[in-house]
């Protein structure tokens, strides 16, 4: 029987150390250079030595490959990650909840920029978390491949939020918050992560997911005012909605149509169950054989960690699970089905 360990992207390396050795170790090393830089910019720690009756955090990198949208190049991502796991209750953090969008806001906004023709826009705060001051006396050992002789003794002591800290997500969600707000956008009674703003003939809508958002308006001024009222206080990319928290976007304005679709992450899970070399077929399930089919798949790989992903991939994209379940068994077969929103 195949594992079911985790497996890799294609030129995703574990560590810090395999990417420094990979054919990639350029791209990578400029990869964690610009994030250990913007630590540094943000004023995110200062190096001390550790106190007795502390334990410092580990920390990790974490390195993706994000991939080229419509043609783009893909774009190599590090970003160093606490291994939040070993805080203590009460003494590293206390409450730690923070919302995101829900799946159903997400195509409900969607719908009405489709049907109402709006104008839409996609943020990316860099290094979101950062912006977040903590209130915690939390200490974090040196970042891999950062670690100079003069100071190999020190420790980290964190004044920012740092990914992977339990209390991270919560401290940026509120920071983010009052900035929205200043901007007379006002969160959803449904839902805390969408903000409205509604006045005359204008209607705003910001979806925030973490540290991604998805402005929508009838008026590209407003837009523009919004980014560059937060391009004032973060670090941002802002672009074309095309690509947002894993959907794919393709837009018809003159139809007043909107196509959200999932091609990378169904690749992704393929690869990971090591369907994505299967031969193509005609149909996709030979009738009578769906109860061999099935035990082949079980002795291939765990299928209920199948349902689990095939059941995200259908919470974000409705006609998912159909691309998904016919791809486990035949994907070269299958064209790539897209959820059609807001037709009129």
């Amino acid at each position: 029987m195949q594992s079911t360990s985790y497996v890799p992207e294609p030129d995703e390396p574990k560590n810090l150390n395999d990417a420094l050795k990979s054919p990639d170790a350029a791209l990578w090393k400029l990869a964690a250079d610009d994030e250990y830089n913007s630590l540094m910019d943000n004023k995110t720690w200062t190096l001390t030595t550790l106190p007795p009756d502390r334990e410092a955090i580990q920390s990790r990198w974490v390195l993706t490959v994000k991939p080229g949208v419509r043609g783009a190049t893909p774009r190599y991502k590090a970003r160093l990650v606490a291994k939040g796991y070993s805080q203590r209750p009460g003494i590293d953090y206390d409450e730690t909840f923070a919302p995101v969008a829900k799946q159903t806001t997400l195509r409900t906004v969607l719908s009405f920029v489709a049907a109402l023709n709006l104008e839409m826009c996609q943020l990316d705060i860099k290094t979101a978390f950062l912006y977040g001051e903590l209130n915690e006396e939390i200490y974090l050992e040196q970042p891999e491949g950062y670690i100079s002789v003069e100071s190999k003794n020190l420790v980290c002591r964190l004044h920012k939020c740092l990914y992977g800290l339990k209390q991270a997500s919560r401290v940026w969600n509120q920071h983010f918050d009052n900035f929205l707000k200043l901007f007379g956008l006002t969160p959803s009674e449904s839902d805390p992560c969408l903000y409205l703003r509604i006045s005359g003939n204008e209607f705003t809508a910001v979806i925030i997911w973490v540290d991604d958002g998805l402005v929508c308006s009838n008026s590209s001024d407003v837009i523009t005012k919004i980014i560059s009222h937060l391009k004032e206080h973060f670090e941002m990319r802002s672009s074309e909605a095309n690509h947002f928290v894993g959907l794919s976007i393709t837009r018809n304005r003159e139809e007043n149509t909107l196509y959200i679709s999932q091609p990378d992450y169904i690749k992704k899970i393929l690869r990971r169950f090591h369907m994505d070399q299967c031969n193509p077929v005609d149909l996709p399930a030979t009738p009578g054989d769906s109860s061999l089919e099935m035990t082949r798949m079980k002795d291939r790989f765990k299928f209920p960690s199948v349902k689990l992903w095939d059941h995200y991939c259908t919470s974000c994209s409705h006609q998912g699970r159909t691309y998904l379940s016919q791809s486990i068994k035949y994907p070269n077969s299958v064209k790539n089905p897209r959820t059609v929103i807001g037709r009129p």
